[in-house]
């Protein structure tokens, strides 16, 4: 949600891969406007159903991350750069985000405020970035 309003805000063009069952998609028109579609609808987001089956476990693997290569491999191929962003934005780059992060937060005097950095997370990439920074500093954070 937040790098699809983010990414409208700079004036790109977001598109987010959703997936989807074989009735969602037969009935795209019709999905609920509410949540998550609603605020990507909100900002202009182009909303792409990725037909899904099987395993949850391999939904992404299988299905939502060959979606967004086709979708990058096509604005390429009508002159438009994509730049995909993994599910959960847990990468390289997002690591060291995190970690610029709490650098951040150092600079602003936060770490001798506090004891504990609470942080709410799926994929894990937030917690890896706050944790690998805290290490590299020595921080006595918890």
């Amino acid at each position: 949600r937040a790098t699809v309003v983010a990414a409208a805000e700079l004036g790109l063009d977001p598109y987010l891969v959703v997936a989807a069952s074989a009735a969602e998609i037969e009935n795209k028109d019709r999905l609920p406007c509410r949540g998550n579609i609603l605020l990507n609808r909100m900002v202009g987001a182009g909303i792409i159903l990725a037909q899904c089956s099987g395993d949850e476990d391999t939904f992404f693997s299988d299905c939502v991350i060959p979606r967004m290569e086709k979708l990058a491999k096509d604005l390429l191929a009508e002159g438009t750069k994509a730049y995909t962003i993994p599910v959960g934005g847990s990468n390289t780059l997002a690591l060291w985000a995190y970690v610029s992060a709490f650098q951040e937060m150092m600079e602003q005097g936060l770490l001798e405020k506090y004891d504990d950095v609470v942080a709410v997370f799926g994929t894990g990439g937030t917690c890896t970035g706050l944790a690998v920074a805290n290490y590299l500093v020595g921080s006595p954070l918890k």
